[in-house]
């Protein structure tokens, strides 16, 4: 028989507990540990040997398993990379900035740890990025350096001409505007509107506030640097309509806006008054007429934040948002006396 040897109690809990919480294989031992208040526990050595082992592979394994899921994360990623490089370099001979590839693998691999639940335990630099591409295509691909900046290129290119270049980062460009953008957009916080009582301020409100950034970018596509055109009240419409939009697609319609809100109610109506489908109906009686006419009204409340309107808006839409007016190319009237000095 085997000799036992003793052990305070509170020390051999300590150093064994904590590997044992929480593994169903171990909880016999975790409850007579637990239920055990002796001031020694006593317990054979050799048995004390085979379960330190068991723990320690234990351990190993579920390392080595970590590791093995962060691998797969990060080729599942350069999959992606090397589609691109074999479909449009390889085969058709396109060029790209070594910078612009490595934003679309770390976004990439952003999703899938997400997906995962997961967080990132690594960096993985551009220079990585590089180092992946040449092992794995070095036969069809090169690098060309101009201006301190890493282009990919088909292996039988010679030189890379300034046009080129200057389009490469203008893609780039595009290319990190967007996924900026369309992080914010699903960044957003979301407010659940309530499904019994909705009132017109929900309404008005949505489940997202467009972010500032979004509005941004939408105002200078439509105006450019006129800020006239910008101020003017049919680009501010359009900026706000665009957005609602561009989020409501972003979130694969899981996200409704104002906008998306009515015109989802409105819908219901004309199907619930016309007995038929969106797409065939005509506004032949006065229950359509008014019913488009309130989504105007609506529409313009939203864009002004207004909560309560008497009557129906009658709206210039080239009017700026401090009164003038301007035409389509946003330059100010003549004639406008908000603008005249004496």
């Amino acid at each position: 028989m085997l000799p036992l040897h003793k052990a305070d109690t509170n020390q051999f809990k300590s150093s064994v507990l904590p590997n044992i919480e929480g593994q169903e294989e171990y909880a016999e031992l975790l409850n007579k540990l637990k239920k055990f208040s002796g001031p020694k526990i006593s317990y054979h050595t050799e048995c004390r040997v085979n379960f330190n082992n068991k723990i320690s592979f234990s351990k190993k394994s579920s390392r080595k398993n970590d590791w093995h899921c962060h691998r797969e994360y990060h080729q599942l990623a350069f999959n992606e990379i090397s589609g691109i490089i074999e479909e449009d370099v390889i085969k058709k001979g396109r060029c790209y900035l070594l910078v612009y590839l490595h934003e679309l693998y770390i976004y990439s691999l952003e999703k899938i740890y997400e997906e995962n639940s997961v967080e990132i335990n690594s960096i993985f630099t551009a220079h990585h990025l590089e180092e992946k591409i040449l092992k794995t295509f070095s036969k069809n691909i090169k690098f060309f350096t101009i201006r301190n900046k890493k282009l990919i290129a088909p292996n039988y290119l010679q030189a890379i001409d300034d046009t080129i270049f200057e389009n490469l980062l203008t893609e780039n460009t595009l290319q990190k505007a967007a996924l900026i953008l369309r992080k914010l957009i699903l960044q957003m916080e979301k407010n659940k509107l309530p499904i019994n009582n909705i009132t017109a301020q929900y309404l008005m409100s949505g489940e997202v506030s467009i972010p500032p950034q979004l509005l941004d970018f939408y105002f200078t596509l439509l105006g450019g640097c006129n800020k006239k055109r910008k101020k003017s009240m049919k680009c501010a419409r359009q900026v706000h309509s665009y957005s609602q939009d561009v989020i409501f697609a972003v979130h694969n319609g899981h996200v409704k806006t104002p906008k998306h809100i009515m015109l989802d109610d409105m819908i219901d109506e004309v199907k619930r008054l016309q007995n038929c489908e969106i797409s065939s109906f005509h506004i032949e009686n006065e229950d359509l007429k008014e019913l488009m006419n309130n989504y105007n009204i609506f529409k313009q409340r939203c864009f002004n934040g207004e909560h309560e309107t008497d009557g129906e808006c009658d709206i210039d839409e080239n009017q700026t948002t401090d009164g003038s007016s301007s035409d389509e190319d946003g330059n100010i009237d003549d004639n406008d006396e908000s603008f005249r000095s004496d």
